[in-house]
């Protein structure tokens, strides 16, 4: 079995190259391997030999082909699902700023009833303060409050009678404060 001989397109495939390849190298390296039959040319199964090796790197490399792209979708579900997580998180930061927004407006309107409520308590207080200065003005009596005035408006005079004398005249009404009047 060893003088076998197979088509250069079969060396290619056991070899595990291309075509091309095995064309190039039969006038190299495989001249000795080579026979033409009927025109055409075969090549014996000995020379497999040569190209052993080549099949063992490239049965390597294939392996290595389909650890690296076994590496490589492993890599890529994981960038897939920190992406995922990573917009989670910007949804969490967004609606974590529009909180914040809404606190900060309310803070806002907080401060403005505050300072509202502080200009109010200024004017009372210098209300306040100015009652204080009048009550302790000078001349001022203290101890009682001010007495209310009030002022009666005289009735139109008839012509003069004699009044009785246990009766006042209306000059007296004008004269006094209302509880003198009644006495």
């Amino acid at each position: 079995m060893s003088d076998a001989y197979i088509s250069v397109s079969e060396f290619a495939r056991r070899a595990g190259v291309s075509r091309q390849a095995i064309q190039q190298r039969l006038n190299t390296s495989l001249r000795e391997y080579v026979k033409t039959e009927q025109g055409k040319k075969t090549i014996n199964i000995k020379g497999l030999e040569l190209f052993k090796g080549a099949s063992l790197a490239q049965e390597y490399d294939k392996q290595n082909d389909n650890l690296a792209q076994g590496i490589i979708e492993t890599l890529q579900r994981t960038i897939d699902a920190l992406q995922g997580q990573l917009d989670v998180k910007d949804q969490q930061l967004q609606e974590k700023d529009r909180q914040i927004q809404a606190y900060e407006d309310q803070l806002k309107v907080k401060d403005r009833q505050i300072e509202a409520a502080n200009i109010a308590l200024r004017g009372a207080q210098e209300l306040h303060a100015g009652t204080i200065k009048v009550q302790l003005a000078p001349g001022v009596d203290q101890s009682q409050e001010p007495e209310p005035v009030i002022t009666v408006e005289e009735p139109a005079q008839e012509p003069e009678t004699a009044a009785a004398p246990d009766e006042p005249g209306p000059e007296a009404n004008k004269k006094r404060h209302w509880w003198q009047r009644r006495r």
